[in-house]
Formats: C-alpha cells, structure tokens, sequence
C-alpha cells in the first residue's frame, strides 16, 4: 500500500515539521505495511519519523532554481501520487493567501493526478483574498472520494460560506491532540525565574511599544532570564530572526537580565526544545508556540496575531499586539482542558476519484502562469540584490 501526504514540512517551520511527525505517527498507526510519501522543502528532516525512516519516501517540492531538478522532481510527485492508495492533504494552514494568490494552488495542482480517495486532515482556513483560489477550493472540494477535516470552526465556518458542499469533520489541530512526551522528556525549569519569547514579525506591531510591554512585564515579574525562541528559519528566510534580534538588542538597553536566542532549523532540536521547556512563563504570538507551552505545562501570555489563536482560548479574551500593550495587567494563561482532546484521522471510505478535464485544463494553465510568473520574479529579485 502507497500513501502520499501533501504537506509544508522541510521548509524551515518548527510548526510545520511537527505536524508531519505527528500525522505520519498516526498514519504508520492505522496503516504499518504501508510505504508513506511526504511532499517537503529541502530542509532537513533527518531529526523527525526515526522509527520508521525505513518506510518514508521524502518527494522536494520543485524549485525553479535548477530546472533539471524541477521537472525530475515533478514527475516524480505526479507518478508517487498517481500509484497512492490515500491522499492525505495537511495538516496546518495550508488553505490561505496571505503571502500569495498561488499559495493554495501549489498545494492542490497535485491533487489533479490523484486516483484515490483525498482526505484532508486537520487543516487551517483563511484568511482567503481571491476568488480564484475560493473557486478553486469549490472545484476540488465538492467531489466524490474527497473527505474534509479541519482544526478548528472558523474554519468550517470559512469553508460553508465559500461554497463548500461537501461534509467538513470538526477536529482539532494534529500537535495539539497529539502525545508530546518526546520533547519535553522531563525537562527541568531553570534555577532562576525565567520568560519564554516566541514573537513573529508582523505588519501591525509597534516594536516600541512591544518592547516597552516587555520590559515592564520582566520588571514587574523579577525574570532574571529571557529566552527568546525563532521558529521559522532557513538562509533565504531569516525576517523572523532579523525581528527578535531588534526587539532583543533594545530590551538589553533597558533590563538587567540574561538574554538569549535559539533559532529552530539553527540550533538542533534537542538544545531548541531543552530550552524552550525550561522557561517559567512565556509570551507567544504562534499558533504552535502557544500549544506546545500549554501542553508543557508553562503559564502563557497568548498574542492574536490571527483568529487561530483565540480559537485556543475561546474563554479569554486574547489581544492582539498593540491592544496587549495598553493593558496594566500581565494575564498569563494556562488552560489544558482545551489541550486534552486526542487527534484521530477522519471517518472516510475508499472510492475511485478522477477529476473532471476542465479542472485538469485549468490546473495546466495556472502551472504555466505560475511558473513564469515565479521565474521572472526570482530574476527580479537576484537583479535587484
């Protein structure tokens, strides 16, 4: 039996690369004779899926970067999925355009070549701008053979208003229903009272601002360290790192205390999650950084950079950067009945699935567009560096 999970691991994402190592866990539990195929980036895997690297087949992403490799990789991807029993489509965030229109196209312009049933597993929705991708979703979603999951009701919610027919299964995110006893591993909290950091840059912060929240909230509370945790890096993607290094070098200008930095994909991951363990209490702004400090018992200050953070704590009121720094109170949260479900797959039965022509057409002509579009923009890009 062959099974292909279209995914984000290998890309430079702490988040991203744990809910690959939970979701195969599940896979591997429910189908062990099974060989399983991973779309990824060309980022390291080598720390996740140990029991059982004899039954990975890790297929790279095409990059445009060597054309050779593109195509060779590409064929590859379209024969694996081809000969696939089960297509399993996530998890994580993988249905939103934010960064780009052709976000979810690169992740459903393999699912054209499936012949199998395609079950999509603890996904994130939204937010989505163009109505190119929603009508994508349309085509692809409301089809025989296709079963839906999603991690939270936002994004069922999403799903129904963009048209989607199909029955959606209510879950919750895969790291968050999964046993992580293997990174915490009974790790100590430091000897002196310690904060966790875990900030992403985003449009709307007021570095300031936010470091003036900081330096009051480490005055108030006597944190004698403040640790500050990346996780999302790679050597073309470093903003994450470049923006807690800003926010770290003005802190150091207004408190006395030990400050310092692990970079997920930099420091392994035995020193990043050590570390990140250790901490008393913690700031997060990341969907995962806040699941994995709730699940390792450690008292959070949770930041809603987007509405995926307040559907962990639907009691609470969660603010957003430049509203939490106008509060005269420090509320850290610590709230593990939200984090006790126990993640299953969905309920899906086998079926043959041939999508229709006209999508195969149209999923050909967007390839074309993005194509060229992405040569011409790494062109730009070089020319301009």
């Amino acid at each position: 039996m062959k099974i292909t999970i279209i995914a984000m691991p290998g890309s430079g994402n702490l988040g991203d690369d744990l809910i690959s190592e939970y979701l195969v866990q599940h896979i591997h539990k429910s189908y062990p004779e099974s060989r399983i195929g991973i779309l990824c980036g060309d980022e390291s895997l080598e720390e996740f899926h140990k029991s059982i690297k004899d039954k990975i087949d890790y297929l790279q992403k095409p990059r445009k970067r060597s054309y050779s490799h593109y195509f060779k990789r590409h064929h590859k991807i379209k024969i694996y999925i081809k000969e696939s029993n089960i297509i399993f489509v996530g998890g994580g965030g993988l249905f939103q355009d934010s960064h780009s229109i052709f976000t979810i196209h690169n992740y459903l312009r393999y699912l054209a070549h499936a012949h199998a049933p395609i079950v999509f597993v603890g996904i994130g929705v939204g937010p989505i701008k163009f109505s190119l991708n929603k009508y994508l979703i349309r085509k692809f979603l409301n089809h025989d053979g296709v079963f839906i999951q999603v991690r939270d009701l936002e994004s069922k919610l999403l799903l129904e208003k963009i048209g989607v027919e199909n029955e959606i299964q209510l879950s919750n995110d895969i790291v968050e229903g999964s046993n992580i006893s293997n990174l915490i591993n009974n790790i100590p909290k430091t000897t002196d009272l310690s904060l966790g950091c875990n900030i992403r840059n985003w449009p709307d912060v007021d570095i300031d601002l936010f470091v003036e929240y900081l330096t009051n909230l480490i005055q108030v509370k006597g944190y004698k360290i403040v640790l500050f945790f990346v996780f999302e890096y790679t050597n073309e993607n470093w903003g994450e790192k470049i923006f807690d290094n800003i926010i770290m070098n003005k802190l150091k200008n207004k408190v006395d205390c030990k400050i310092d930095l692990f970079v997920y994909n930099e420091n392994s991951n035995y020193e990043f999650f050590r570390n990140f363990f250790s901490v008393h209490e913690a700031i997060s702004s990341r969907y995962h950084g806040n699941i994995l400090w709730q699940k390792g018992h450690t008292p959070t200050i949770p930041v809603a950079y987007s509405p995926k953070i307040k559907s962990l704590f639907p009691n609470y009121n969660v603010y957003e950067f430049n509203d939490l720094c106008l509060q005269k109170e420090f509320k850290f949260l610590k709230i593990e009945k939200n984090l006790l479900h126990s993640y299953n797959l969905p309920y899906f039965s086998v079926s043959n699935l041939n999508y229709e022509t006209n999508i195969k057409i149209l999923m050909t002509i967007l390839n074309t567009i993005e194509f060229v579009y992405s040569v011409i923009r790494s062109f730009i890009i070089r020319t301009v560096r």
